[in-house]
């Protein structure tokens, strides 16, 4: 499997990337374990709330700055990250 790193945090990038480099990561560390990982920041912990939905809540404020503009951000964060969570959630269908 080849994998795609994409450290370009704050970007407007597509959603659907996003999702897709986050299965590729999670995917990565379900046949390689964690140690051999290479994740760091922002895509660890996505990678942990794609594979374990408790960890979410440590994602869901770095993953909405990433995903939403600032504005969208912060209307998400007033609404409990709900927009986020979801997304998530969407992942890891």
């Amino acid at each position: 499997m080849e994998r795609v790193k994409d450290d370009r945090v704050g970007d407007r990038v597509d959603a659907t990337h996003f999702a897709a480099d986050l299965r590729t990561e999670a995917q990565h560390v379900i046949e390689g374990g964690w140690t051999d990982s290479q994740l760091e920041g922002t895509n660890l912990l996505g990678a942990r709330a794609v594979m374990d939905p408790a960890s979410v809540a440590d994602a869901d404020e770095v993953w909405a700055n990433v995903q939403w503009s600032s504005e969208g951000s912060a209307a998400d964060c007033a609404a409990g990250f709900a927009r986020t969570r979801r997304w998530f959630e969407s992942v890891r269908d």
